[in-house]
């Protein structure tokens, strides 16, 4: 029975496949989208754990895609990083 559920959970989960400037691509978890000063943030966690915050805009007209920034202000990154703590608190181990 924990496997069904396990496997269920699994399928639920948001995978993602970014291309950097340099043509090299990566896969990614979506752990969340944190609204900020009207501006959308994914929270992504990337195959090696680390979990990193980019600019996420809708592409107009285009249901299934998206343009994903790298957050330049590292402000911005630390508070929607605190606001996604903030809301999976206690899903979440956020220890170090």
């Amino acid at each position: 029975m924990a496997g069904k559920k396990q496997k269920a959970q699994e399928e639920e989960r948001d995978f993602i496949t970014l291309t950097d400037q340099n043509g090299e691509t990566m896969t990614f978890e979506c752990l969340d989208i944190i609204e900020y000063h009207d501006q959308e943030y994914a929270v992504l966690l990337s195959e090696d754990e680390e979990i990193m915050i980019f600019a996420y805009e809708q592409v107009i007209g285009a249901e299934d895609e998206a343009v994903y920034s790298p957050v330049e202000d590292p402000k911005v990154d630390e508070k929607v990083y605190r606001l996604f703590q903030k809301k999976y608190e206690g899903v979440y181990d956020f220890s170090d």
